[in-house]
């Protein structure tokens, strides 16, 4: 539901969206990023457990050319704000954060 509702969000604000769904596992989220060649890609990390998945997903979207921005949310990507920071993620409050996070980080490039 979270991620529709983020599609839609995003929608709502000119973004050309691709919602790959839930519990993707991160080759296949690293798959489709370079079949598809997003500006942006946005996760969502509820559950503390599944950190070490969320960074090796992280690690091989960084090493994608050209590199998307990566943005992550949810309770898990806010408690481990300083890891997912140093490996170059833009940790969202919510849904109007995510987005501007992303678009600061695009002007930037």
């Amino acid at each position: 539901m979270v991620t529709l509702a983020l599609s839609v969000y995003l929608e709502v604000r000119g973004w050309q969206v691709r919602n790959l769904g839930r519990s993707l596992p991160g080759q296949e989220i690293a798959a489709a990023a370079l079949a598809l060649r997003p500006e942006a890609v946005f996760l969502s990390l509820t559950m503390l457990s599944r950190l070490e998945e969320a960074l090796a997903t992280v690690h091989r979207l960084n090493a994608l050319q050209p590199r998307p921005v990566l943005v992550l949310g949810g309770r898990g990507a806010r408690m481990a704000r300083h890891l997912l920071t140093a490996a170059g993620v833009r940790v969202a409050a919510d849904f109007a954060d995510a987005h501007h996070l992303a678009l600061s980080e695009l002007r930037h490039a």
